[in-house]
């Protein structure tokens, strides 16, 4: 009698996988949504000189002719995980290490992604630039006038 060999491989190995640009992109289009337009987030790809396939998302808001590198990330162009993050040193007083980390899943680059999306940083970004594009909204007409 022969004894059956058992499986070894993960159990979380799943068909429905998706790439960090796919995650990118799906949440770029979610911040449109979040601010009815006044800011948009894109992601930018391209080849490094060293091979590797780079992401940067930008925040950028229309009204301000503005643009904000929010993060980095960078992959091997055939091997889409892990997935390296480099952040700003601005926004590692808030999410700790060092600004850079790896994320081996989606699931680990989705946790990392929410940190950096969710800092104080982040939020102050945003914060900022829809209150300069509020402002510049506010047309001369409708500030107080003041008497001579």
């Amino acid at each position: 009698m022969t004894e059956e060999i058992p499986n070894l491989w993960p159990s979380d190995i799943s068909i429905s996988i998706v790439s960090p640009v796919a995650i990118l992109n799906q949440q770029a289009s979610r911040l449109r949504e979040l601010t009815r337009g006044l800011l948009e987030a894109r992601v930018k790809s391209s080849l490094s000189t060293n091979g590797m396939r780079t992401h940067q998302f930008q925040i950028i808001a229309q009204a301000l002719d503005y643009t904000y590198d929010l993060f980095r990330a960078w992959h091997d162009p055939n091997l889409v995980y892990p997935v390296t993050v480099e952040w700003s040193e601005w926004l590692s007083g808030n999410i700790g290490d060092d600004g850079t980390q790896l994320a081996y899943s989606p699931s680990q680059f989705i946790t990392l992604l929410q940190t950096i999306f969710q800092s104080s940083q982040t939020k102050s970004v945003i914060h900022s630039l829809l209150a300069r594009i509020n402002d510049s909204q506010i047309s001369q007409s409708d500030l107080p006038v003041t008497p001579p």
